[in-house]
């Protein structure tokens, strides 16, 4: 039998009234309370911020932008920038590189009611002189070098157009932001140090945004309307072709040539619309390399070596004609432009005659040069890595103990090579010094003779060999040279630059603009004489020091 359920009862609640409070009726005073809250809210709303933080937001300006600004030493960002600034007198400070620094004492105004809501920003803004303009220039011209090694960019990788970028701050600090005061390439208004860096700009080409960046820096010489590359639309097919298909006239307006020109945007072009049909002529490149006579100009007739021995060093004179072909000659793979490496793209550059070392420098001639010049003993290796002339890998071989002199010297920086050039030029006999310099080959210099020289047994992978090997008259190549390929790979004097060829000269560079990396040329040991034919480039930092890399230097005539 279930329970029955108990009934629960509620008592009834009567009304809650409120009592009055110091005579006052509820209503009254509850009035009060709530207008005191409403002024309260309005309070921390509207005044208790411009109480708390008492001063004003300000906004800071400079042209060129980008500059440091500093509020009695304390850093607030990079110009344009917006921040608070406290109410009274206070030193402002703009910085940037290679300009000149502007300071000046601003008197800040202290807000009070609304900064949350209508606190418009005080401004203030410094035009900034330059301090060191070559320096800039070059700087800047650096910066681009390094990108241009890079050779890829993407949506998450983004190449900032450092060109445009320096056109735009060269003019807003010279003050010549108006169309009649830039004029044109024609008129000659431009300033020669600007133009220059805009020429040697043809050097760093390695992409689609590369040729977009010099296409705008050309565009910027003419008009003070400067386009912001920084939102291309990298996906973009449309917006891409049409800047490209700008680019071959403003290549040309700089002393590109036009045949060359159109390669570099055809290539992109090719690479951007897949099926546009920008296609490489196969046919028309191989006319064009057989019209530099390769095969004539280094035919096995006609060669002259004729040593000059300077203690223990022998070098062997090359007499080249005034023009020499150099670069790939091995087109008739390349059906298509993409793949065609336009850094070593056949073309011809004048050389004079040379003479150059028949081997490789060697660790005992080295070790002369160092006994001579102590600052290059390895004992000193952190005041030369101080100096930016090498890196901790310097003359690393001795740490094996080898006692073998006659192997070639590695681990040298560029630097180390060319203070070697400079000490033997003052070893040389009085005769002789009156009549060469010594230096390292340029590529053109180093190809050309290499060329000369076939026929020569390389040191290289399939040799069995892990190590370099001592310099060997059985490894003569016809000129009389040795290891032209193979066993190290070799520095040479001038920059690598990816597309130098633009300007028609492996590493030409204008003072002041200096590249990233110094070329190297002719494989190691560690390379397949496949990897490394004869027109093979490659660079390296010039102070990094590495067991695949020495060098041989040259003599060069003194102009009469």
């Amino acid at each position: 039998m279930k329970k029955k359920k108990k009934h629960i009862e509620v008592p009834e609640v009567s009304d809650v009234k409120l009592k009055p409070l110091f005579g006052m009726a509820p209503g009254l005073y509850l009035t009060i309370l709530y207008a005191i809250l409403i002024v309260l809210i309005l309070f921390f709303i509207l005044a208790f911020p411009g109480l708390r933080n008492h001063g004003s937001k300000v906004h800071f300006t400079s042209a060129p932008a980008g500059a440091s600004v500093f509020v009695d030493g304390t850093y607030i960002g990079s110009t344009p920038v917006t921040g608070f600034v406290s109410a009274g007198v206070h030193e402002l400070r703009y910085e940037k590189p290679f300009f000149s620094e502007k300071v000046s004492e601003i008197d800040v105004p202290g807000k009070i009611l609304g900064t949350l809501f209508f606190d418009r920003a005080e401004s203030y803004s410094a035009h900034m002189n330059f301090s060191h303009k070559s320096n800039y220039l070059k700087w800047r011209f650096e910066q681009i070098s390094n990108w241009a090694l890079v050779g890829s960019f993407y949506e998450r990788y983004r190449y900032p157009f450092r060109g445009v970028q320096a056109v735009r701050e060269y003019y807003a600090a010279e003050k010549n932001t108006t169309e009649n005061a830039l004029g044109g390439i024609e008129k000659g208004d431009i300033p020669r140090e600007l133009y220059n860096f805009t020429y040697m700009l043809l050097n760093n080409i390695n992409s689609f945004e590369q040729i977009v960046d010099v296409v705008a820096t050309i565009r910027s010489l003419h008009s003070s309307e400067f386009r912001d590359l920084s939102e291309i639309e990298y996906t973009s097919q449309s917006v891409s072709s049409q800047l490209l298909r700008e680019a071959e006239d403003a290549l040309v307006s700089v002393g590109a040539p036009r045949e060359l020109a159109a390669l570099y945007v055809e290539r992109e072009l090719e690479r951007l619309e897949k099926d546009a049909g920008f296609i490489a002529d196969r046919k028309k490149l191989e006319e064009y390399v057989e019209g530099l006579k390769f095969s004539q100009v280094y035919s096995k007739s006609g060669i002259q070596s004729i040593p000059l021995q300077i203690t223990d060093s022998t070098f062997i004179e090359v007499v080249p004609p005034e023009m020499v072909p150099i670069g790939n000659n091995d087109v008739s793979f390349a059906s298509k432009i993409d793949y065609v490496e336009l850094s070593e793209f056949p073309h011809m550059e004048k050389i004079s005659k040379f003479y150059i070392s028949s081997g490789e420098v060697t660790r005992s001639q080295y070790s002369r040069f160092i006994e001579d010049q102590p600052k290059w003993d390895k004992s000193n290796l952190d005041e030369l890595m101080d100096e930016g002339l090498v890196d901790e890998h310097y003359l690393q071989y001795l740490e094996q103990n080898s006692s073998d002199v006659t192997l070639p010297v590695t681990g040298v920086s560029w630097y180390a090579a060319r203070a070697y050039s400079k000490w033997f030029e003052e070893q040389l006999p009085d005769d002789l010094k009156s009549r060469f310099h010594v230096r390292l080959p340029s590529e053109a210099e180093w190809e050309y003779a290499a060329r000369k020289n076939s026929g020569a047994r390389i040191i290289e992978r399939s040799s069995g060999f892990d190590r370099p090997q001592s310099g060997n008259f059985s490894r003569e190549g016809r000129l009389g040279l040795i290891d032209m390929q193979g066993n190290v790979w070799e520095w040479c004097e001038n920059w690598y630059f990816p597309s130098d060829v633009l300007d028609g000269q492996y590493g030409a560079a204008l003072p002041g603009f200096e590249g990233s990396e110094k070329a190297l040329r002719g494989g190691s040991w560690a390379n397949r004489v496949s990897e490394v034919p004869v027109w093979r480039r490659a660079s390296h930092p010039p102070q990094w020091c590495t067991p695949f890399v020495g060098f041989r230097i040259v003599l060069e005539p003194k102009e009469d």
